[in-house]
């Protein structure tokens, strides 16, 4: 409809002798809108206005510039000339080789998503945004799981050495304990000792 109206006002224009950009909106205005949605317009079907309002995330999340890239062996990936460190993560021991997108937001943060979760967010400048918060805010930090693996060459503090993570109950049943039969080799050993 769009091409249609514009060569049509180009016409209907020149047909009306208007040259001048003034003259052309109030004459579009007054006299061609008017007919013009005398001969097309309908009623809608329904009297609801068909425009719903919209969470602001959800449209911060549809304009974001989204892009994907392989995790390198230090656990980082490249953007826009820094190398921004993945943080440990409960989900997996580290991302390596993994294909992860990143999501660049119209005010300039950055998310790194994994599948549907987000395992890091960065300012513009690339700095991580929880290791900021925790900085403003001096709280140390708190881990579900220890690190099970050495720390990559930037970015991952190493677990002090002894700690260990608390063992978690076993999902199967307990050990049993071993009888106290005794084995074939026992038998024959005692056979040959006796006189």
């Amino acid at each position: 409809m769009f091409g249609t109206l514009q060569d049509r006002l180009i016409k209907e224009l020149a047909l009306a002798g208007i040259d001048d950009m003034a003259a052309a909106n109030a004459w579009i205005r007054d006299d061609f809108l008017p007919r013009h949605n005398a001969r097309f317009m309908t009623p809608p079907a329904l009297p609801d206005s068909a425009f719903t309002r919209v969470e602001p995330s959800r449209l911060t999340e549809a304009l974001c510039l989204e892009d994907e890239r392989t995790v390198g062996r230090d656990n980082t990936i490249a953007w826009n000339g820094m190398r921004l460190q993945l943080p440990e993560s409960p989900l997996r021991r580290h991302y390596v080789q993994a294909r992860v997108k990143v999501h660049a937001y119209p005010d300039g943060l950055l998310a790194v998503l994994h599948g549907p979760n987000v395992i890091a967010q960065y300012t513009p400048e690339g700095v991580l945004k929880a290791a900021l918060e925790q900085a403003t805010k001096r709280v140390p930090a708190a881990t579900s799981m220890a690190p099970r693996s050495a720390p990559s060459r930037r970015g991952l503090a190493a677990a002090a050495p002894g700690e260990r993570a608390e063992r978690q109950p076993t999902l199967t049943a307990p050990p049993r304990e071993a009888k106290t039969l005794p084995s074939r080799k026992a038998d024959k050993g005692a056979a040959r000792a006796a006189p």
